[in-house]
């Protein structure tokens, strides 16, 4: 695949792997985030006044927009056309 000159890069197009490593990087901060935010609720005592549906509900929409959150966050692939 030829280079593709991009203004983000540098003049250098990203590898395949160079985004994933960025979206995994993006994600494990989140996800880091997560559980602080998680554990900040459970010292104070907030979480054991929630039911437990409702966590799971949370969990499942806090991972759900960590997902969205870091592929729309990749970086874009920028293609020149050709005549």
């Amino acid at each position: 695949m030829p280079n593709v000159d991009t203004a983000e890069t540098g003049g250098k197009r990203l590898a395949a792997a160079d985004e994933m490593r960025f979206i995994h990087l993006f994600l494990i901060g989140y996800f880091v985030l997560i559980i602080g935010v998680a554990l900040a609720l459970w010292q104070s005592g907030v979480l054991s006044r929630v039911e437990p549906m409702w966590l799971a509900i949370a969990a499942i929409i806090a991972v759900g927009l960590g997902i969205m959150a870091s592929v729309t966050s990749g970086k874009p692939t920028i293609t020149e056309e050709r005549r």
